[in-house]
């Protein structure tokens, strides 16, 4: 009897001690739990940065080359994650700086549109989300950027299809972009959107160097537009504080159907024919290393969870100087959603056998040349094929187009072949 009011009483004084709670006052908050959020190069097309330890322990990634919608689609993940804006400010040079936080969990996020750079710290005990290659991160169509809007007006490259070749900061913090071939066709559109945007022509001169330069204004924003027809070279100033706004996907494109003829310049169309899923394209290929040179045909499959597409092209020429095709079309790019995918493209010789030398020309009237395009794509992306879309713009850099792998844009079957 006395053993078991002993062993009872002994339970009992443990189990006292157990839920027993200090009487002290707190001094020091509990350590986080170590959490991960959404990254830039995890949510977007952009390549994965080393990052920097910073003093507090918390990491540092500097991103280069990164776009208005990149930043946009960063900050749609970070809200589809649970994060909100908990304070945000734009410096005089209009470079952004937002805090996203979600309970203990910060990053802040600082965009500098006119470079082109974004930073995102982290907070420490949060590591940045990894890029998963064999799942994609997906953001929602619902969801809407926490971080602030930018200041942008319109563009040269927004107007037309003109890339940047560069961009600089002058020392007044006016942002400066650079344009290294610029068709007077382009230039006369630009004109007529800073029109349609307000603003109204302030000072005209032509500088020492022959260069015509303009400057214009709708009352806020100014700029300084600097052209030399004989280079092709043009250069845009923006006032401190504003940037160029990008060209919207697909909003500023004009859409490509299967069979119709699209003018790349003067003389010149491409139309493209439509694409197919195929079970096999062939890849063609020359060694110049033996005489006489070698040719290599290299069979690209489908299976394994891959289905290979191909696309036909054919270009109409009537001009009687050479040009190559390469400079009939630029600013190429292949996506599935907003990622890229790789992409063969070339002269094709017989049955879907694609010849990828740079050096596809033509010249003379009345000709013609027929081009192919081929990608793979996965057993799940053939199951939205729309979401693919193959974009780029003319001769001129005037036009921005997009085609799109829809039903209506498939290949027609051939005389004797299944629908």
């Amino acid at each position: 009897m006395k053993r078991i009011i002993i062993v009872t009483l002994v339970l009992c004084l443990l189990g006292s001690l157990s839920i027993a709670e200090g009487i002290l006052p707190v001094l020091q908050t509990p350590v986080p739990e170590i959490t991960e959020a959404v990254s830039l190069h995890a949510a977007c097309d952009v390549k994965a940065v080393t990052p920097t330890l910073e003093k507090d322990g918390g990491y540092r990634y500097d991103y280069k080359l990164i776009t208005q919608e990149n930043y946009e689609d960063f900050g749609r993940a970070l809200a589809q994650e649970g994060f909100v804006l908990g304070s945000a400010e734009t410096a005089a040079d209009g470079t952004v700086t937002a805090v996203a936080v979600k309970g203990s969990a910060s990053v802040t996020v600082t965009y500098d549109c006119g470079m082109g750079t974004l930073r995102a710290v982290y907070s420490p005990r949060v590591n940045a989300m990894e890029k998963n290659e064999e799942e994609p991160y997906t953001i929602r169509e619902d969801a809407v950027s926490i971080l602030p809007e930018l200041p942008v007006t319109v563009s040269l490259h927004g107007a037309t299809g003109v890339p940047v070749s560069r961009r600089d900061t002058a020392d007044d913090g006016s942002r400066i972009y650079l344009y290294s071939f610029v068709p007077y066709e382009c230039y006369a559109r630009f004109s007529v959107k800073l029109a349609e945007a307000g603003f109204s022509l302030v000072a005209a001169e032509k500088t020492e160097d022959g260069t015509d330069r303009a400057v214009v204004t709708d009352g806020k924003v100014t700029l300084t537009v600097d052209y030399d027809q004989e280079t092709k070279q043009a250069a845009v100033t923006y006032s401190p504080g504003v940037f160029a706004r990008d060209a919207a996907r697909y909003a500023d494109y004009t859409e490509a159907k299967a069979g119709e003829p699209i003018p790349l310049m003067e003389g010149v169309t491409m139309t493209i024919v439509g694409w197919e899923p195929v079970d096999k394209w062939t890849l063609r290929s020359v060694s110049n290393m033996w005489i006489p040179p070698k040719v290599y045909h290299d069979d690209v499959n489908s299976g394994d969870g891959q289905q290979q597409i191909y696309l036909t092209i054919v270009f109409s020429y009537s001009r009687p100087e050479e040009n190559k095709c390469k400079d009939m079309v630029h600013s190429r790019e292949l996506l599935y959603g907003k990622k890229s995918i790789d992409y063969r493209w070339g002269t094709v010789y017989g049955d879907r056998t694609i010849y990828p030398g740079s050096d596809m020309k033509l010249s003379g009237m009345d000709q013609t040349l027929t081009t192919g395009l081929a990608f793979t794509l996965t057993d799940s992306q053939m199951e939205h094929t729309e979401e693919t879309v193959f974009s780029f713009s003319d001769g001129n850099y005037l036009e921005r187009y997009f085609f799109r792998l829809t039903e209506e844009n498939r290949t027609p079957p051939q005389e004797g072949e299944g629908a």
